[in-house]
């Protein structure tokens, strides 16, 4: 699923950003989720990509 849906992501920002201003480009990425996050730096040939998951047990605070 990621394999094919953060490279169409990261190109239709790239195309927005250039549209909005030529002189600029995508250097970074950050996407955020219910529950993960992904960090994605695109490359010519390759992208680089960080999930980070975030812990969704319940959490119990004990009162003293």
């Amino acid at each position: 699923l990621l394999r094919n849906t953060i490279p169409m992501l990261t190109k239709k920002a790239e195309t927005i950003i250039e549209d909005i201003d030529p002189t600029n480009s995508l250097s970074f990425m950050r996407i955020k989720s219910r529950n993960c996050e992904y960090m994605v730096i695109p490359g010519d040939d390759f992208y680089v990509m960080s999930v980070q998951v975030e812990d969704i047990t319940p959490k119990v605070i004990e009162k003293k």
